[in-house]
């Protein structure tokens, strides 16, 4: 399918993007400028216009103009038509996030990953989530699970759209919500929840069940946090204690399934300071490829008692040594119903998803161009 603009500039229809869709489902044209043609200046436009009108439930269209923001992971962007509006409201998995797309980070790619992470959570289980953004984790898990979350995040304007997404969502008395740096929240969370763990006199006792660290370009580097982490709970039991499992995300080069293991397991750890994980204490999956030759993957692996309850040991440790191989911290559902949708109400028609996946498209919502 193609469109022809005046001034001879072919617009030709690849893929269209926008918050909400499934499994890289959007909105995107790809140019081909006749040569010679004077009209290069405004291809952007034309581009912006022409999503515009073939797609009437959107209302804005905008072009990426750079990478994702290093500190608050969001990207800059220009309007290349509609109004000057970046707020979106996307359902997925049941819940509904609202927020400033100009302002926060939102991937809608991930909305699987999102699922199967929740899928692992017990009912009623305690979960940490560092890295949250405006609550895609964190919101699913207190919903459908019923587990009590401590979700932060850094960017001020993710933490007060997380807030917001707790309330719409019916789980602000389980969702708490903080706006500190990881190291600092992990510190502070921690302490206190070991206290009170330690107070209950509970066995077998357990601080939190899972940390959720999804900040793939530096989330390893966080991890050395852990190292000693746990040494305020006596000795005397400490074997009654379960350890969490950490999810933590990073990126590696696309290679064999067992290169990335091996990849992905020594940045993990490298930063815990450990020569390896114990064997069927981990598990790593690739989530999805961001580049050429560059995949996404998680590792799942639970936290050593030689970290949890180690001294004081200098960042970088003993990584970089042998990787046990042979893992898998337990089998990942895949099941359950998704439904996506960008709206202010209605649907654009069936887009494409992952299996297992229902979407419905975009209502006066939001286009990339990419």
């Amino acid at each position: 399918m193609a469109w022809v603009c005046e001034g001879g500039c072919c617009l030709g229809l690849r893929e269209w993007a926008c918050p909400g869709s499934v499994r890289g489902s959007g909105l995107g044209l790809r140019e081909w400028v006749w040569p010679e043609s004077e009209c290069w200046g405004v291809c952007d436009v034309c581009t912006g216009q022409v999503t515009l009108d073939k797609q009437p439930t959107l209302r804005t269209v905008v072009n990426k103009t750079d990478q994702i923001d290093t500190t608050f992971r969001f990207f800059k962007m220009e309007v290349l038509a509609g109004e000057q509006d970046f707020m979106a409201s996307v359902k997925e998995n049941g819940c509904t996030f609202t927020f400033d797309f100009s302002r926060v980070y939102w991937n809608s790619r991930l909305s699987e990953e999102h699922w199967r992470v929740v899928e692992l959570v017990k009912e009623g289980e305690v979960v940490v989530d560092v890295f949250a953004g405006v609550g895609p984790f964190a919101v699913l898990a207190a919903k459908l699970k019923g587990c009590v979350v401590y979700a932060n995040d850094l960017n001020p304007h993710a933490f007060k759209h997380l807030q917001e997404n707790g309330r719409s969502n019916h789980v602000s008395g389980r969702l708490h919500a903080y706006n500190l740096d990881g190291r600092e929240f992990l510190a502070s969370i921690t302490g206190q929840l070991v206290e009170r763990a330690v107070a209950g006199g509970s066995s077998p006792m357990e601080v939190y069940s899972h940390v959720i660290m999804n900040l793939p370009a530096s989330s390893v580097e966080f991890l050395d946090v852990f190292r000693g982490l746990f040494r305020g709970i006596p000795e005397g039991i400490r074997p009654s204690i379960k350890l969490p499992l950490i999810h933590c995300y990073c990126f590696v080069k696309t290679a064999s399934e067992s290169e990335q293991e091996r990849s992905a397991l020594q940045q993990v750890t490298s930063s815990l300071g450990v020569r390896q994980l114990i064997s069927g204490s981990w598990l790593v999956e690739v989530v999805r490829s961001v580049a050429p030759n560059k995949d996404m993957v998680r590792v799942s692996f639970t936290l050593p008692g030689q970290v949890a309850y180690s001294g004081e040991v200098s960042r970088g440790g003993e990584g970089g040594g042998e990787v046990s191989r042979g893992g898998g911290c337990g089998e990942v559902s895949r099941g359950g119903r998704h439904e996506e949708e960008v709206s202010r109400g209605g649907g654009c028609g069936e887009m494409s998803g992952a299996e297992g996946h229902e979407g419905e498209g975009c209502t006066q919502g939001i286009a990339i161009i990419f």
